[in-house]
Order: structure tokens, then sequence, then C-alpha cells
């Protein structure tokens, strides 16, 4: 299950960059978010709970950023049971105020209920991703203001 999404944000690219680099700290702007225990600046441990209707799952995934370009780009990769997931985020500086934004993640669901799960959770896992840009609109650009 492939999920894309392309959004802007009012604040600087390298401010952008170095929140999105703090896994503690921008961890909980991401929707679904249990817990998040960072190991080192590259390798954390997340426990996320994905809702689909009335059905809802705990993941704890192993996650490791595996490469930064500082101040566009970011890929990490995480595994779990029954799930390993890709992906990469791409920053853009429009203005020195504006930065798009770009996330592509390719989730894979692996188990005896892969089939469903992937029919049902997309329309989902979009609204994760949803909700989460808006958290993290609401952090970085409420705090630009400040």
């Amino acid at each position: 299950m492939k999920i894309h999404e392309q959004f802007e944000l009012a604040v600087p690219i390298e401010r952008m960059y170095g929140a999105l680099s703090d896994i503690d700290d921008i961890g909980w702007c991401v929707a679904g978010v249990k817990q998040v225990k960072v190991l080192t600046p590259d390798d954390s441990v997340w426990k996320i709970e994905a809702r689909a209707g009335f059905m809802a799952r705990t993941f704890d995934i192993e996650a490791k950023i595996v490469e930064r370009r500082p101040p566009e780009h970011l890929a990490f990769v995480g595994t779990g049971q029954d799930l390993m997931m890709v992906g990469h985020l791409d920053l853009r500086s429009r203005t020195p105020g504006l930065t798009d934004c770009e996330i592509e993640v390719d989730v894979t669901v692996t188990g005896p209920f892969a089939s469903i799960v992937d029919l049902m959770a997309k329309g989902p896992q979009q609204q994760l991703i949803r909700q989460t840009i808006a958290n993290l609109r609401k952090k970085l650009e409420t705090q630009q203001q400040a």
C-alpha cells in the first residue's frame, strides 16, 4: 500500500528539517502514536495504533532513518510484526518562510490477514497521514509565530 501526500508549511526549510530530524520531539505529532522510544538519533521504537472502522491494531515498529541530506531529504524504514515500511520525506524551500513537503510511504502487510488489511486500511492510513500533517502544522507554525 503506497501513500503519497504533498503539503506546505509556513516555516523555513532548515527549521522544518531540524524538527523532523528530532524523533523524540516530532514523533508525538504522528497520528496514532502511543509511545516513542529513541535509541539513537537514527533508531527508535514506536507503538502506533491503526484503526479501520471498529477494528484497531497496535503495531510495535522498529524504525531507522537510513538517509539524511540536510535540509532536503530524510529516508526511513520500519519493521514490526506483520508489517514493513519504507518511506522518504523531501523538502523544498519555496520562499525563506515557506517549505513544500512531499512524503511517500510504502507499507507492506504480511500474515494471514494481509489482503483484508490492505483493502481496509488505505483510507484510514491516508487519514492518519493527513492528521499527522495537521499536527505538524499546528506545532511548527504556532511556534513560528511565537
